[in-house]
């Protein structure tokens, strides 16, 4: 199974705080879905997330993170072309 996962910066005034609940978030999906594969749809800013969320799997969650791909979108405020992307995702991989 793929997983697509939409993956932002975080929110809160407190960036650490802010990193912490989207770690915990993510990786708690990740777990519960237990994918076999997982594509992650971000834009350059929250790419940078990505390692403290496979960090999470293994130290929050105990398990490995899948293979994954990231998906990048430079402008996540262009609502039209993030959708865009995101059905082509699916149109891909729907089974």
């Amino acid at each position: 199974m793929y997983l697509l996962m939409t993956v932002g910066t975080g929110i809160g005034s407190d960036p650490a705080d802010a990193i912490s609940r989207l770690v915990r978030s993510c990786s708690f999906s990740i777990s519960w879905y237990n994918p076999d594969h997982l594509i992650f749809i971000c834009s350059p800013e929250s790419k940078e997330r990505i390692p403290a969320i496979e960090q999470g799997c293994r130290s929050i969650r105990g398990i490995e993170p899948p293979h994954s791909e990231i998906c990048l979108i430079d402008d996540p405020t262009d609502y039209t072309l993030s959708f865009e992307v995101i059905f082509g995702l699916c149109s891909l991989f729907k089974e």
